[in-house]
């Protein structure tokens, strides 16, 4: 039987290639679809395939026409770049996790551009921190997408009669407002059951012939 991923703050699906390519069908949930029109890669990775070198550099043609540089009237080859599974578009505030009582495993990446923000150095965003940090309501709106997530995963498993796991991903800034993440891979900061997706390692001891 193949498994149920639930993709929550779905995006253009950075979770669900994954999960696609590991044999999970997958639902996402986003307030909105994400589209954009992609350069084709060249064959040497360089810029879009097809196009001359104003196109990558992403200049306009009518700037690259009046600078007469060659290949200004050029047009690339681009591609729709779209969410690669069943999408749904929902906010996920009112979801309710009986829903996914058949899901093996829910994923969930936050929009994060607060708290990196709060996680500057800038004068603006330390007084804007220190406002959140004064205000519980303000506090909990801060959080309240990150509690979504962990009562959705709670009444699935309810539903289900089992644990359902979540793995929550967001920025490193996130910390001091949802607790320590359960791990980490490179910027991406990891909350909830991580070891569902961290891969095994086995320690092996080295066994050197005897002299």
């Amino acid at each position: 039987m193949t498994p149920l991923a639930i993709d929550l703050f779905a995006g253009l699906g950075g979770w669900a290639e994954g999960l696609l390519a590991e044999g999970y069908y997958v639902f996402g949930f986003d307030i909105e679809r994400h589209e954009y029109w992609m350069p084709e890669a060249d064959s040497d990775g360089d810029g879009a395939k097809g196009t001359r070198p104003v196109e990558k550099r992403g200049w306009t043609q009518g700037c690259a026409v009046s600078l007469g540089i060659e290949g200004a009237t050029a047009k690339p080859r681009t591609r729709l770049v779209r969410y690669p599974a069943q999408l749904v578009l929902q906010d996920v505030l009112t979801l309710h996790g009986s829903q996914f009582r058949d899901a093996a495993l829910i994923v969930a990446s936050l929009p994060c551009q607060e708290f990196s923000y709060m996680a500057m150095p800038w004068l603006k965003a330390k007084e804007k921190q220190a406002r959140i940090e004064a205000d519980p309501i303000d506090r909990k709106r801060l959080t309240a997408l990150f509690d979504a997530c962990f009562r959705i995963q709670r009444e699935a498993c309810e539903a289900a009669g089992r644990h359902i796991p979540l793995v929550v991903e967001n920025v490193r800034g996130a910390e001091k407002w949802v607790g320590r993440a359960r791990g980490k891979f490179g910027s991406y900061y990891l909350w909830g059951d991580v070891p569902a997706l961290m891969p095994m390692v086995i320690s092996r001891r080295m066994k050197f012939p005897a002299d």
